[in-house]
This record gives structure tokens, C-alpha cells and sequence, in this order.
């Protein structure tokens, strides 16, 4: 087993998009094996390298995670745990507030304690939303700091005359927010 998982890697490593190819389905390779009635835990460690083909979504509008949510088996039950925990930690990491993380978390243990199928995708669900929301406010924020780092260097010539706040305040952020962000689907 171990050889195959070589050989696989090995593959990935020589054709990373080999995980987006896609059946007349539009599955992934990912989604087929969402599918199998024991999802094995190895072969997702493995095949996840690649971020794209976990949120890829097939003709039906279904993610790999969609799938495993479905199955009630052991491997899958310990494939979603994984998952989960993958994605809580690679996407928390980029967040900001320490809060936030925790938060996720908090969330994330609330799944594994789920007794029922249906309570555990609706906690992935409300997770994966969360996330969501919190990835949007911290590019939001990033942006913002961005733009306000852009006004006050536009001010460094007379460095005692800065106002900081009013920089913040009309650095451009609203532009963004009211002219770019309906068109991305945000409010």
C-alpha cells in the first residue's frame, strides 16, 4: 500500500492538476472516492495536497466534503473529521483576530460531538459558512489597510500634519465596498 501511495504522490508531484481532471460528471477524482462505501482516509491524505480539487464542485453543485457528509460508514466518519480539521486549520491560519480561530475551533469540536448524520452537516455547513464570512471580513480588512497605508505615504512629505484617523477614514475603503463588492456578490 505504501508503494501505491508513492507512486500516487509521485504523480501529483510531476501533474498537480491530475486532481482537477473531471469525469462527464465534472467529478474529481476526490469526489469519486467522497463516494466509495469506505472512503480510505490514506488515500485523502495524499490526494488533498491539491486546495482547488477539495472545493471543486461537480455538475450537481457538490463539493468531496458534500459526499462524505452523506456517508455514515467509519472511513467516512473519520475522512470528514479529517477534512474538517484540514480545512479549520489551513483557512484559520490566515486569520487575523484570534478570536476568529477560536471560534472556528469551537465550531469544529461541536461537529465531532454530533450523534446524527443530519446535526453533523448541519454543524459543516454553519462551519464552512462562518468561515466564509470571516475569509470576506479579513480581506475586507486587509484591503483597507492597504489603501490606508497608500494615503498616509501620500502625506509623508509634512510627517507632523498627518492625521492618521482622517487617513483611515477617507482612504478609499467605501469606494471599494460600494462600487466592487455588489458585483462579487457581497453586501
Amino acid at each position: 500500500m505504501e508503494d501505491t501511495m508513492q507512486q500516487i504522490s509521485d504523480i501529483l508531484s510531476d501533474i498537480p492538476s491530475a486532481l482537477l481532471q473531471s469525469d462527464p460528471f465534472a467529478m474529481t477524482p476526490l469526489h469519486i472516492l467522497a463516494l466509495a462505501q469506505t472512503p480510505r482516509l490514506e488515500l485523502f491524505q495524499v490526494l488533498s495536497s491539491v486546495d482547488p480539487a477539495l472545493s471543486a464542485r461537480d455538475q450537481f453543485g457538490s463539493t468531496p466534503l458534500d459526499y462524505l457528509e452523506k456517508n455514515i460508514s467509519e472511513g467516512g466518519l473519520q475522512v470528514t473529521r479529517w477534512l474538517v480539521q484540514q480545512v479549520v486549520e489551513q483557512k484559520g491560519a490566515f486569520l487575523g483576530l484570534d478570536r476568529w480561530k477560536q471560534e472556528l475551533f469551537v465550531m469544529k469540536e461541536g461537529i465531532e460531538r454530533a450523534d446524527c448524520s443530519s446535526t453533523r452537516n448541519r454543524e459543516i455547513q454553519s462551519l464552512l459558512d462562518r468561515l466564509a464570512k470571516l475569509e470576506f471580513l479579513e480581506v475586507l480588512s486587509l484591503a483597507e489597510l492597504v489603501l490606508w497605508k497608500i494615503k498616509l505615504g501620500e502625506n509623508t512629505l509634512d510627517q507632523e500634519s498627518i492625521d492618521r484617523e482622517s487617513s483611515r477614514i477617507h482612504c478609499g475603503i467605501s469606494i471599494l465596498v460600494g462600487n466592487v463588492l455588489p458585483f462579487l456578490g457581497k453586501e
